[in-house]
């Protein structure tokens, strides 16, 4: 088994369901040592328990209720995630079974008959694509975009009818594109036709519709018509909506971040708007019942809410009304990492599915040292290998001039300029700054956001005179650069590390075509699609997407995903309308 290098937890822990020996509350993320040797794949965290998915199919719950129950899923399909609501567990398995079981041993929302502390299988005709946790309910999505719920309709937040309890799956909505609830939520949000929908618990305006009224049925959130929404995240008392705008993103809220008055906005039961972020990139919002920590790039965090169990790691118990900035020293800015929520705890993980971008690919190209075409000595007599074109394009200076800079470090110091200049992750600012002064190039450290990296690597998908390796699709010739392709590429990685192709062009033997292999291309070197892009697109540029051996949890099958979320369909193929998942 994969060793786990990397999981960090802060917050209440007076059931030991952050699996730490000390059940005293946790104010700042400390280690979690408790399955060193074994992956955490997943963690869901619910009001007293925390359940981890860990790999070969193991699951294991600490807390009020602590037990394994790996063996009953080992005869089952593999799990494919978990989630959690205030006092139950959701699994879905890789054929779209879905089960669910209560946390604790006392009475809940469910009713007995219902579900138990052993998983509970939801009987239904048709196979999850997507489970959401809920407060006291079960959410899942189907293949064809169908939301269902089942558990607790105390607010209605399910169906309209008088049940307490509804006991059969119940469809929501139909043609749904995502759908978001909380640990700790009894309100569900959802996308439909890229509008923004809600229903249920609205006691403390956490739905933003303008009054504190419970919603017993679908509610257009006018607010965010037209606006390309990124991410929701519920709290119990309150909503973030992420939104993108042009280059940068909008971060909104409505609701309390506290039901005690905790920063109660005069408007708080209507969206507004909590902060622009146009500098780096939010990477992810996760809340619990009255807190958020939202992970922005470089492993940076922004914080707000109830803090009184230490949840926001902030090293005391002080609520934080107004976002604060946090960073944790132990998190370093190379791992991927992905945050997790409970009711009044956090978990930070090292991700094993984040998008992979260019930048993330450069740098683990560089890393392998393949491909590169120049060598110098550093002046403790290393050899060092690189790829001048990274290099050139990134300082716009020539090579001999960085070369002859170069040769005057250490190695240490030519490997944080080369990481540096390659994927702007972990930066020695030391060594840059010295670089940086030494080629009278001090502007160089300001170019360290995503924005300016993508425009360099745009720039050189321009550059013809550099290309060196060609792709014949049809009648027509696409020149690109053989190191780009490899590092982006598994099939054009496994080809030049393999054959020696003097003639420098491949044919594209898929016949793919060539308005379309474009696209993909140039999103080797830019990260983005581009419209205007037909639903029938969509579906040829993801069968491409598979026979490059991209990673299906690439950033491109992102990007793909968000045109199909968007709808993008001409009159010619509107009649053929489909919708395609990449989880």
């Amino acid at each position: 088994m994969e060793t786990i290098s990397f999981l960090y937890a802060c917050g209440m822990n007076q059931n030991g369901q952050l699996t730490l020996e000390d059940k005293s509350n946790i104010k700042y993320p400390e280690k979690v040592t408790k399955f060193e040797g074994k992956k955490v794949i997943r963690i869901a965290a619910g009001y007293q328990n925390a359940l981890f998915l860990l790999s070969d199919n193991e699951i294991e719950q600490f807390g009020l209720i602590t037990t394994t129950h790996t063996q009953f899923f080992s005869d089952k399909s593999p799990i494919k995630d978990i989630k959690s609501g205030q006092d139950h567990f959701i699994a879905l398995t890789e054929n779209g079974e879905v089960y669910h079981w209560k946390a604790v041993n006392s009475q809940s929302y469910f009713s007995d008959s219902l579900i138990t502390t052993n998983p509970t299988l939801i009987v239904f005709d048709k196979p999850a694509q997507e489970i959401i946790g809920g407060g006291h309910s079960t959410y899942f999505l189907t293949e064809n975009g169908d939301l269902y719920g089942v558990g607790s309709n105390s607010q209605n937040q399910i169906s309209k009818s008088s049940e307490s309890v509804i006991t059969k799956p119940e469809l929501i909505d139909n043609n749904v594109e995502r759908a978001f609830s909380g640990p700790y939520s009894h309100q569900i949000f959802f996308i439909k036709e890229g509008k923004l929908y809600c229903r249920g618990y609205n006691q403390y305006g956490q739905l933003g519709t303008g009054n504190s009224e419970n919603k017993s049925t679908n509610y257009h959130l006018k607010f965010f018509d037209n606006q390309e929404i990124i991410d929701v995240s519920c709290g119990y008392c309150h909503t973030l909506v992420l939104i993108r705008e042009g280059e940068g993103q909008k971060l909104y809220t409505t609701g309390y971040f506290d039901y005690n008055g905790l920063n109660k906005p005069s408007n708080s039961t209507e969206f507004s708007l909590l902060f622009n972020y146009a500098n780096q990139e939010i990477i992810q919002m996760s809340s619990g019942s009255q807190f958020s920590i939202i992970l922005v790039e470089n492993n940076n965090f922004i914080v707000f809410g109830y803090n009184d169990w230490g949840q926001l790691g902030t090293k005391d118990t002080a609520n934080y009304p107004q976002p604060k900035k946090l960073s944790f020293s132990e998190f370093p800015k190379e791992i991927e990492i992905e945050v997790i929520c409970g009711s009044y705890c956090t978990f930070f993980l090292q991700a094993t599915e984040k998008f992979q971008s260019i930048r993330q690919d450069m740098f683990e190209f560089l890393q392998k040292n393949e491909l590169c075409d120049t060598t110098i000595k550093s002046i403790d007599g290393h050899n060092i290998s690189f790829h001048s074109l990274i290099v050139t394009l990134r300082t716009k200076k020539l090579l001999y001039e960085i070369i002859t800079i170069l040769e005057t470090k250490t190695k240490d110091e030519i490997m944080s300029i080369l990481v540096f200049l390659y994927s702007l992750r972990i930066i020695n600012y030391s060594a840059i700054q010295v670089f940086c002064q030494e080629i009278e190039y001090p502007d160089l450290i300001g170019k360290n956001s995503s924005n300016q990296y993508n425009e360099d690597f745009a720039d050189l998908y321009e550059e013809m005179s550099t290309k060196d390796f060609t792709i014949i699709s049809g009648e027509k010739e696409i020149r690109a650069h053989k190191m780009i392709l490899a590092a982006r590429s598994e099939l054009f990685h496994g080809m030049f590390m393999s054959v020696n192709d003097d003639s420098g062009k491949v044919h594209d033997y898929r016949g793919s075509t060539p308005v379309l292999l474009e696209k993909l291309i140039k999103f080797f070197y830019t990260d983005k699609l581009e419209e205007p892009i037909t639903q029938d697109m969509i579906q040829e540029l993801t069968e491409m997407g598979d026979f490059y051996q991209l990673n299906t949890n690439s950033k491109f099958f992102n990007e793909v995903s968000r045109f199909s979320q968007k709808k993008i369909i001409t009159k010619e193929t509107k009649s053929k309308k489909k919708r395609f998942w990449f989880f």
